[in-house]
């Protein structure tokens, strides 16, 4: 599983980022006039991902898609009611064109998920469709700001001090392997063990900077 391991500090970061940004959401989304205000707060808690990247990319995905999602149920099911067929025509139907622009998979799940429920619960909730399109920029900029304000992540610098730490250890290695090659390298090899822990730190911090992209 793609995910990035947090210390505690910065676990206890997001929590409270969790707790504060559903809060605010969820009160700027009654004052701006939503009758579902959980909608934000579900926003918010989808879009703080572990890094700012990630957040800004989940929150883009959230709102395009949500707009795709509610603009594609109210112009191909006006006047249908969820069923297993018509899910089936406008999911595909409202996927193409992303897909043809070469849509991200955080967004097509976004799109995806916003045709099932817009399609269930406009005819049975009025509004429902531009609350969640709202409510959903509301969350995702809360979530962003909160990231930026408060104790931002700065976890490639972490990742890049873990990789500028692997050189130093590397040379060592090698002047161990060059003195025990000049004393007529035993058959004892100790390096093997050693190498190879060493490759995989280096390929562990290699993941951690892809998964920060």
């Amino acid at each position: 599983m793609n995910t990035i391991k947090l210390t505690m500090l910065e676990k206890i970061s997001l929590i409270l980022k969790m707790g504060i940004g559903s809060a605010i959401s969820w009160e700027l989304a009654i004052l701006f006039g939503s009758e579902y205000p959980y909608l934000g707060p579900i926003s918010l808690i989808i879009c703080l991902q572990a890094t700012l990247i990630q957040s800004i990319r989940f929150g883009i995905a959230r709102i395009v898609g949500t707009i795709i999602g509610v603009a594609s149920v109210s112009i191909l099911a006006s006047s249908l009611h969820a069923s297993g067929w018509s899910i089936m025509v406008i999911m595909l139907v409202s996927l193409i064109i992303p897909l043809i622009l070469r849509a991200n998979s955080i967004m097509l799940n976004q799109i995806a998920l916003s045709v099932l429920l817009v399609l269930e619960f406009e005819h049975k909730l009025h509004g429902y469709g531009l609350d969640r399109i709202r409510d959903s920029i509301i969350g995702a900029a809360v979530a962003l700001l909160l990231h930026i304000l408060l104790y931002p992540p700065n976890l490639t610098k972490r990742a890049i001090a873990e990789v500028e730490a692997l050189p130093p250890i590397l040379a060592n290695k090698l002047k161990s392997l060059a003195t025990w090659l000049e004393t007529g390298a035993s058959q004892k090899n100790y390096f093997n063990l050693e190498m190879d822990l060493l490759r995989k730190k280096m390929f562990e911090a290699e993941e951690k900077i892809k998964k920060l992209n």
